[in-house]
């Protein structure tokens, strides 16, 4: 398999087999990507080509709800070792680094298996990405724990709508709630 891209489209080349009789194919897939919209997909093959797509309001991500007011121990501990916070302490100034710790998880630990692991974690300013850190399964010892990252940024903006981002290998996506920082001079 290979990947080509550009600004906002994506474009995997490879073979796989299609069911029922296991026939090979080779499969080209297209993404366009319209960040504030949708997102188009079109498979091909030398027989067909299907195309959906998806808009980025039906895209499921996961959100923090308050776990106080929650009555089930099962769904506090699903919703809060998965969710996504940002701590921050001092002044930003512009122009210095300013450090931004991405937690995931509060009270509950997430685990750190094989097939459930947190995969990355992202922090974005609006819609710009501005650092992301990956991991692997077994990045805490394979014992459930929590994924802290410190992220130094520097910036020349007035102000910083940060959220950040986590994916978890099992639960999908989850997001942070905005924190908005005031930049000093």
């Amino acid at each position: 398999m290979f990947l080509v891209y550009g600004n906002t489209s994506i474009c995997l080349f490879g073979e796989c087999s299609v069911s029922p009789r296991n026939k090979m194919h080779t499969v080209e897939l297209f993404f366009d990507i319209n960040c504030n919209d949708s997102i188009f997909v079109q498979s091909k093959t030398s027989e067909r080509t299907n195309s959906l797509t998806i808009k980025t309001s039906d895209m499921l991500v996961n959100k923090y709800v308050d776990i106080a007011t929650l009555d089930k121990e099962a769904k506090k501990d699903y919703i809060d070792r998965h969710s996504v916070f940002i701590h921050v302490n001092g002044q930003a100034k512009k122009g210095e680094k300013y450090k931004v710790k991405v937690k995931v998880g509060d009270q509950y630990l997430h685990p750190d298996d094989a097939d459930h692991y947190i995969a990355w974690v992202q922090l974005w300013d609006g819609e710009k990405m501005l650092a992301q850190a990956n991991f692997t399964e077994g990045a805490l010892g394979n014992a459930p724990g929590q994924v802290e990252v410190d992220f130094n940024i520097v910036t020349n903006k007035k102000t910083l709508k940060l959220t950040a981002q986590s994916f978890c290998t099992k639960h999908g996506l989850w997001q942070s709630e905005e924190k908005v920082i005031e930049v000093a001079e």
